[in-house]
């Protein structure tokens, strides 16, 4: 197997999704973040960064100034995870002098969920460790330029950048004579004065197996199969490099930040893809009595890593917004100006499409009080407070908010006088 065909994986992988949501003509990208990133971009080309229509200045970020470049085509994604692929391919041969390693760990890293997700959308995460690869090898090169890259980490994604500083500084504790490590702090300048003039906070989750897993619909998720294959490769690891304890100090450090950050979640999942890496090498290089039971549990592996990533297309396939939600936000688009409340993961997306503000999207989380209240009066004043005009609401939302037709605000929709319903469809209505 050579680069080249580790190359080819990664760009099956990144343009199925696309592929196949065209085909199903939904929106190219499957992530709600995207749809802010894109109206925020189209604002700032124009010298607009006060956001009207949400009445808040937009967050201002380099992946936003980027989209004006590429105007948020499906190539810029697939050209940047493909360069990260040969970078984790060239650091690999270099750091572990096995080319066999250097061709398994970024074949699995592609063929992850992480790598999906991130490389099949236009993301500031994407951009974040498209930016940390490149940092990594200049930083095992001891290149200066290195510190240029963590600077650029810090204003593409302000929680990457925290957590890169903590790998330096786990770094630092094994290596103490590196002086480039004094010359990255320098970066630290860099993220203080941009971020002064835009405000951020970190961005950490509540822990929970539907946000850590993918096989619970956590989006930037670990997959457990390859959990199970790297703690399988922790045993062989250790037992030939027990002196690089950086390793897997850091790893145990990432692992419990990847509990509560997304960002750092990546990072462990690159990690894991390392020793996973470790644990096929050990097993295609092991000399077996049965030859045919190395073969099998090969496949058995391979299958493994071919399913997980397999369903995880699948949903990121059928991720809105699809063809019938894009319809009905093109309907709202017609409608007298005013506030649409719904589910906050769609907040974004309602936004791009139908220029209507939301109550609620990513930056203003979902208050469940109005959404299973059944006092008319209550609801009625807060849709005056926030100027509400418009309810909604898909079959997802109705499916992870409510459990039955006469519960809370779902009530109200189908029996108050109140609400008219103006659109339906399938698997959408609007009142």
């Amino acid at each position: 197997m050579r680069l080249s065909v580790v190359l080819i994986i990664g760009f099956l992988v990144l343009a199925m999704p696309f592929t196949l949501r065209a085909i199903s003509e939904k929106g190219f990208y499957a992530d709600n973040q995207v749809y802010y990133n894109m109206r925020a971009s189209d604002a700032i080309s124009n010298g607009i960064y006060y956001d009207q229509l949400e009445n808040r200045p937009f967050e201002l970020s380099l992946i936003n100034y980027l989209g004006i470049l590429t105007n948020y085509n499906i190539i810029l994604p697939i050209l940047l995870g493909l360069i990260s692929l040969f970078i984790l391919f060239k650091f690999s041969r270099e750091y572990y002098n096995q080319f066999l390693f250097a061709l398994i760990a970024p074949s699995l890293f592609a063929l992850s969920p992480i790598f999906i997700f991130l490389f099949s959308s236009m993301i500031s995460e994407m951009l974040a460790l498209f930016f940390f690869f490149i940092w990594v090898w200049l930083y095992h090169k001891k290149s200066l330029w290195s510190v240029a890259l963590l600077s650029l980490i810090a204003i593409s994604d302000i929680e990457f950048f925290f957590v890169s500083l903590i790998l330096l500084g786990i770094y630092y504790l094994y290596d103490k004579n590196n002086r480039l490590f004094s010359y990255n702090l320098l970066s630290i300048i860099v993220a203080a004065i941009f971020y002064f003039f835009n405000p951020f906070y970190l961005d950490f989750v509540s822990p929970s197996f539907s946000n850590y897993f993918t096989s619970f619909g956590a989006q930037a998720g670990v997959s457990i199969f390859y959990l199970f294959l790297a703690l399988l490769g922790i045993f062989i690891f250790w037992k030939k490099t027990r002196s690089k304890k950086y390793f897997f100090t850091a790893f145990f450090v990432m692992f419990i930040f990847s509990l509560f950050l997304v960002e750092a979640r990546i990072i462990f999942t690159v990690m894991l893809c390392l020793l996973a890496a470790n644990f096929s090498v050990f097993l295609i290089k092991r000399v077996w009595a049965i030859p045919i039971i190395k073969r099998f549990t090969l496949l058995l592996i391979l299958c493994g890593i071919i399913f997980s990533s397999a369903l995880f297309i699948n949903h990121t396939i059928n991720m809105p917004p699809n063809k019938e939600l894009i319809q009905g936000l093109d309907f709202l688009k017609t409608c007298t100006p005013g506030g649409v409340l719904s589910s906050d993961d769609l907040g974004f997306i309602i936004q791009y499409y139908s220029d209507h503000p939301t109550t609620f999207d990513n930056i203003n989380q979902t208050q469940p009080d109005i959404f299973y209240s059944r006092d008319l009066n209550f609801v009625k004043d807060y849709f005056k407070k926030n100027n509400i005009k418009f309810v909604l609401v898909t079959s997802k939302v109705n499916q992870n908010l409510w459990s039955k037709e006469d519960q809370g605000l779902l009530f109200l929709l189908n029996n108050a006088a109140n609400f008219d319903l103006i659109y339906g469809s399938d698997n959408l209505r609007i009142w």
